[in-house]
């Protein structure tokens, strides 16, 4: 089947997939996908892959449970991202400079507008969400059941 020159592509890769190809490479380059949603496991290594999409607008990565902040960078190169969920990305990680460091990456992704962090017990300090101060077009923030470390974050 080919797709209009102009068409938008929407994908939901549901988590009954079992073991999806974790660096989604058969996704490389689909330059017309402007949504992604992937609910089965993934790693970070999927993330170069996913940096291909350069119409990337809607990303959510509800299953993200094994990168590094190094690989998260990796989509700077989109853009167009407006919408970024990383579910149970950051689930009971210690130290929390871990989760730090991933919202410092996050805080370079300026234009985004939806942001939807962790999941049960995530850990963070208020030196991870000072690094979110950049992101000056932000209408909705979530840090899921989160767990904040420092005092003055939990009031």
């Amino acid at each position: 089947m080919r797709l209009q020159p102009n068409a938008s592509v929407h994908i939901t890769i549901p988590d009954t997939v079992d073991k999806l190809d974790n660096d989604l490479n058969h996704l490389r380059n689909a330059d017309q996908v402007v949504a992604l949603e992937v609910n089965a496991p993934l790693n970070g290594r999927s993330l170069e892959s996913i940096a291909t999409l350069a119409k990337l607008e809607d990303l959510k990565l509800n299953k993200m449970d094994d990168f590094t902040p190094k690989q998260l960078e990796q989509l700077q190169a989109l853009k167009q991202l407006h919408t970024l969920y990383l579910r149970s990305a950051i689930y009971l990680r210690t130290p929390p400079d871990y989760t730090d460091e991933v919202l410092q990456v996050i805080g370079t992704l300026t234009q985004l507008r939806t942001l939807a962090v962790g999941t049960y017990k995530s850990r963070f300090s208020s030196q991870g969400v000072i690094a979110l101060k950049s992101l000056k077009d932000l209408k909705s923030l979530s840090f899921k059941s989160a767990d904040p470390i420092d005092a003055g974050l939990q009031e």
